[in-house]
């Protein structure tokens, strides 16, 4: 099952046969996205409001 906005796939659901996907190409690895994600923002902390 594929979920689409705006002509776009947003999120695949479900997979019954991953060889059948082939045409649409490389698929992200949402899970994988985000551990980086938090391991970047762990060693990068957002900086402070500048002062004006």
């Amino acid at each position: 099952m594929l979920d689409v906005h705006d002509g776009r796939i947003h999120m695949v659901r479900g997979v019954l046969n991953n060889d059948k996907l082939g045409h649409l190409g490389l698929i992200g690895d949402a899970r994988g996205i985000s551990i980086e994600t938090d391991k970047a923002s762990e060693l990068d902390p957002p900086s402070a409001p500048a002062d004006d």
